[in-house]
């Protein structure tokens, strides 16, 4: 049975963009270690991180006169 979290456009991205991602994400994460998971597993990892990490917003202050 596969339980897998990952959504569609995860599932699309290379092992090296999943990674990439990840380390944005999480910046401890090590590309050697998850180098060693497959795509499914860290296509499922990625979405786990996206869904507790808050996206970033960039907010334009405007400037005083």
């Amino acid at each position: 049975m596969n339980l897998s979290l990952a959504g569609p456009e995860s599932l699309s991205m290379s092992k090296r963009d999943l990674i990439e991602r990840i380390v944005e994400l999480n910046r401890s994460a090590k590309r050697d270690f998850l180098q060693s998971f497959s795509e499914i597993e860290l296509a499922d990892y990625l979405r786990q991180l996206e869904s507790v990490c808050p996206i970033e917003e960039y907010v334009v202050w405007p400037m005083a006169s």
